[in-house]
């Protein structure tokens, strides 16, 4: 396992599916953050941490030597357990740590990565297969152990068992190097990777850049040698936005048509449908504007200033005479930075 070790020095075969954005639960600038240090990632393992523990990495860990065990008696394979990591020969950074490995009566090698999931998984995998970062941890153990083949085994809950195999290619072992070598680019130089649509991405943007330098604009061949497509990308926010006004409205629609059959009824029941629409507990909040008027001196005491709002707002330009005119008033500036 790797929850006990450095993860910023290295790649792990874990970490691949999130490079290549297969990873559900992390980004791939959330996991940049990690490597250069700015983001701690957590042993959800450690049964002590409460705010972070996880049961089901836990029993992953905890069911491990089972999953083997049930592995061997289903297919007659010895599998045996490896402390030592691999590291690429040549690249060094890429490390595995595998769960077993075995020979088979032909003599190939193979590498076995023991895997739980809740039962209800179990309809995934059968529908879309196993799960690509999954298949790219695998890989790259092939990879790194120059094994011949290797296997998934999963524990689906207490209600079934899947085995699959998966081959090596070289293929994909290319693509993963090749995948590998960009995203530990970023780690070397701290700079931050392309973005992406995680709500890490967002906060990290916000930390890199909270103040805008007032009357500043990026000249128009710098933002196209930048970003080519940058033009097709704003028609389309102002497209989808369009898109999620009208969304929301026949949502607000329905929700204030029903509301009004409703009445004062908590809840109601349909042949294919439940709505509930009842009232939160009380809270309390502070009155700060009365405390204000009541206790000016005492206010002013323990008031602290927040740094303004930046709102992203996009426009389209109706004439090219407009490309200096500020998109949040009416008002022009002049370019005290672009060129």
């Amino acid at each position: 396992m790797e929850t006990t070790i450095d993860r910023t020095k290295f790649l792990g075969a874990s970490d691949i599916g999130t490079i290549f954005g297969f990873n559900p639960y992390c980004s791939a600038i959330e996991l940049w953050q990690e490597k250069i240090g700015i983001r701690q990632r957590p042993n959800i393992t450690d049964i002590t941490d409460k705010e972070n523990f996880s049961e089901s990495a836990y029993w992953g860990v905890e069911d491990e030597p089972s999953v083997a065990k049930r592995f061997t008696l289903e297919t007659g394979l010895k599998v045996f357990k490896r402390e030592e990591p691999f590291t690429h020969y040549i690249h060094k950074f890429l490390v595995g740590h595998i769960d077993r490995e075995g020979i088979d009566a032909e003599g190939k090698r193979f590498v076995l990565e023991c895997k739980t999931a809740n039962e209800y998984a179990k309809s995934q995998w059968s529908k879309n297969g196993i799960p690509d970062r999954y298949m790219l941890q695998v890989h790259l153990y092939i990879l790194l152990g120059n094994y011949d083949y290797g296997y998934i085994a999963c524990k689906f809950g207490n209600k079934a068992f899947v085995i699959e195999r998966v081959e090596r290619e070289q293929r994909i072992e290319a693509a993963i190097i090749a995948k590998a070598l960009w995203f530990w680019n970023f780690v070397e130089t701290k700079k931050m990777p392309p973005a992406d649509c995680s709500e890490i991405c967002t906060e990290t943007l916000k930390e890199l850049y909270p103040q805008a330098t007032p009357d500043s604009f990026i000249s128009e061949q710098e933002i196209y040698n930048l970003l080519p497509n940058v033009d097709e990308m704003l028609k389309k926010e102002i497209e989808l936005k369009c898109q999620a006004k009208l969304i929301d409205d026949e949502r607000k629609f329905i929700h204030n048509t029903v509301k009004q059959v409703m009445g004062d009824n908590e809840k109601l029941y349909t042949n294919q449908h439940a709505v509930s629409w009842k009232n939160n507990k009380p809270s309390q909040s502070f009155d700060s504007k009365r405390f204000k008027e009541d206790h000016p001196d005492l206010y002013n005491e323990y008031c602290v200033e927040k740094p303004g709002a930046r709102p992203f707002l996009v426009n389209e330009l109706k004439f090219k005479a407009d490309i200096h005119t500020d998109i949040t008033s009416d008002t022009h500036f002049t370019n005290k930075k672009g060129a």
